[in-house]
């Protein structure tokens, strides 16, 4: 009985003290920010595609196979499949509305009979670079996409020679 009593007590203590303590915060645990999300995934039936959301309504998507910048569209991504929401079978999909490449584009972007290596990306503010090696000319090259109101501006800016 007197265990019982206890344990009684003890149950009591700690609802009351649990009535106490403040609710969960709704709030996010981070300030919002203009740094563009990047995450990798199968996006359109395409695999290791690097997707990058600007946080202005424009999203870009890079195969880091090819190293080729392959889309550019105004929208978001539709996240389902298994690791999603449970579905099986279907993959993340771009949609809204596709922004033509060729206004973007010069001649490091495009087929290469050359090989390229994906290397990594950095953030820097609201541009995020893409790294990619190109060994057989021994020279890394390095786009940087930097969002403009409603599109993005790609810089091709940079080619780092290897050192010898």
């Amino acid at each position: 009985m007197r265990t019982l009593l206890v344990l009684l007590s003890v149950l009591v203590a700690t609802s009351l003290a649990l009535a106490d303590s403040p609710a969960p915060s709704t709030q996010p645990a981070t300030a919002p920010t203009s740094q563009p999300r990047v995450f990798r995934c199968v996006l359109d039936g395409n695999p290791r595609m690097l997707v990058i959301d600007f946080r202005n309504g424009v999203m870009a998507a890079f195969d880091t196979q090819k190293c080729e910048l392959v889309k550019v569209w105004r929208g978001d991504v539709e996240f389902t499949g298994t690791v999603y929401d449970t579905k099986h079978g279907p993959q993340p999909r771009s949609r809204g509305e596709e922004i033509d490449l060729k206004t973007l584009l010069d001649p490091l972007n495009g087929p290469t009979t050359t090989k390229r290596v994906w290397q990594s990306y950095s953030l820097q503010n609201e541009s995020v670079s893409l790294w990619f090696d190109q060994p057989d000319h021994g020279w890394r090259g390095i786009y940087t996409l930097k969002p403009d109101r409603d599109r993005i501006i790609v810089d091709y800016g940079e080619i780092v020679r290897f050192a010898q």
